[in-house]
């Protein structure tokens, strides 16, 4: 075995390129995000630029770059803007998610994946006993990956509804109700 991989040697062509990708690269990098948004229609980029600038409400102009129908990479002027718009996903182009991830550059644009969301889910009409942190999880579970889960120091709610923090399968779709036994 040994022989063999001293045989497997590479030559110069098949040598691995070293690439810097330079300061002003990572600095406008993170400035940027990928997004793409969920419709049936193409979407020009102009038209989702001004409408995404209006709802972000940034103080200067977005350039959006598309890289394939309905995807884009957008770079704000200012990384606070880019890390308050991650935050406050998700969001909605004209009542169709518009999924956002952050911009790193190396992964390859077919590779990103656009078919996971977070969300925060709201449980109504729980009997007052399931109004704690354990069963919030379970029935979060049962919609996607528990993410994180809206409680107070003693685990118990005494509101009209429960929140839960959710990562789900946008290819599934979701349920209107479940059925909790006690």
């Amino acid at each position: 075995m040994e022989e063999v991989w001293d045989r497997l040697k590479l030559n110069e062509e098949n040598m691995p390129i070293a690439i810097n990708l330079g300061e002003e690269f990572l600095s406008k990098a993170k400035r940027s995000l990928v997004g793409e948004i969920i419709v049936d229609r193409t979407i020009g980029k102009e038209v989702a630029r001004r409408t995404m600038e209006k709802i972000w409400r940034v103080g200067k102009p977005l350039v959006f770059h598309e890289f394939r129908a309905n995807c884009f990479i957008i770079t704000f002027v200012n990384p606070g803007d880019t890390n308050r718009v991650l935050r406050g996903k998700p969001w909605l182009f004209d009542n169709h998610s518009f999924i956002l991830r952050m911009f790193d550059g190396i992964t390859q644009p077919n590779k990103i994946n656009f078919e996971e969301e977070e969300f925060w889910v709201q449980l109504h009409n729980l009997p007052l006993a399931c109004m704690n942190k354990i069963v919030r999880e379970l029935i979060g579970s049962s919609v996607g990956k528990v993410v994180d889960v809206d409680v107070i120091e003693d685990g118990i709610i005494w509101e009209s509804y429960l929140r839960v923090h959710v990562f789900c399968d946008l290819k599934k779709a979701v349920a209107i109700g479940r059925t909790v036994n006690l």
